[in-house]
């Protein structure tokens, strides 16, 4: 959490707050990869989900959902597949996160965001991802 509420400062952007519950969902993310090998995909348009496989660590997956920065054009925005993870992850209205970890030593991580709002709307990517 704590590396990923230092990224959100360099976005200047606030702080998350874990919650309980979407920690419980991303440990369920966690177990159902393990069990289906297939990511868990949420109903709910006001989550934003990142997932990463085969990480040291914890923190090489948050290094790796920022590095999609590199997919993102804060001119003229849109969220893809290839920036989702940093959309996500820096959104500006998220207030609160929950993320669930696999055995390692090959790391499972999913991390929730919320709320998310719409990732297909230009102005409010624009007012919600900041540049550094």
């Amino acid at each position: 959490y704590n590396s990923i509420n230092n990224l959100r400062k360099k976005y200047n952007v606030p702080s998350l707050i874990i919650d309980r519950t979407f920690q419980e969902a991303a440990k369920t993310c966690v177990l159902k990869f393990e069990k289906d090998k297939k990511q868990w995909e949420s109903k709910n348009e006001k989550i934003g989900l990142n997932f990463g496989s085969n990480a040291w660590n914890p923190d090489d997956a948050v290094d790796y959902w920022e590095s999609t920065k590199k997919n993102y054009n804060y001119d003229n925005p849109v969220c893809n597949p290839n920036n989702r993870e940093f959309v996500s992850m820096v959104w500006k209205s998220a207030t609160d996160i929950g993320c669930g970890l696999g055995p390692g030593p090959n790391y499972r991580i999913c991390c929730i965001f919320f709320p998310i709002g719409n990732f297909s709307d230009q102005k409010t990517l624009k007012d919600n991802v900041l540049k550094p």
